[in-house]
């Protein structure tokens, strides 16, 4: 299998693999090598956002008698693919959008002050931000740093397992 994905060389007249550039990518991320593939492919096609939502819709359904755990984690994954966007946009624009403009400002060039100078087509997320439960997230941003949060399964701030909230910081 690890041929197929390119993590390792083929070998040849008895020589053992070496392990390949792709090999070394797919070994740093903590997921089955088959979706690691996917998400180290999907960078060449400028498909990330959406293959990750993919793998972690997959790593949810091996968890189908836990729906409501499968949703939290899911929830933390699109957290860390919003921080991800987020850090990609304060490297384009020398700061986080406001609180005001919201994650919306990740999917749509923001008209207010401050205005970012450089904005991918496409935004860096190709739709707004639901967590698992089909709810906006709750972001703040305190200058050079930011907050993403989720208010889990009940939707009110705190609580405890599915309903505790779910935050990501950068």
């Amino acid at each position: 299998m690890l041929e197929e994905l390119a993590a390792v060389s083929p070998s040849t007249s008895g020589d053992a693999p070496r392990i390949t550039r792709i090999g070394r990518e797919l070994s740093r991320l903590p997921i089955e090598p088959r979706f690691a593939r996917m998400v180290v492919e999907s960078r060449t096609h400028g498909v990330t956002d959406e293959v990750i939502a993919i793998v972690a819709g997959l790593v949810a359904a091996n968890v189908m008698g836990r729906p409501d755990e499968a949703k939290v984690t899911a929830t933390k994954s699109n957290i860390a693919t919003i921080s991800g966007a987020l850090k990609m946009y304060r490297l384009d624009n020398g700061d986080y959008p406001t609180t005001e403009q919201g994650l919306k400002a990740l999917v749509e060039k923001p008209t207010a002050p401050p205005v970012p100078s450089s904005f991918p087509q496409g935004g860096y997320l190709s739709a707004p931000a639901l967590d698992a439960w089909g709810k906006p997230y709750e972001y703040r941003s305190e200058g050079g740093t930011f907050t993403i949060r989720s208010l889990g399964k009940d939707g009110k701030p705190g609580g405890e397992g599915v309903d505790a909230d779910i935050e990501g910081k950068g």
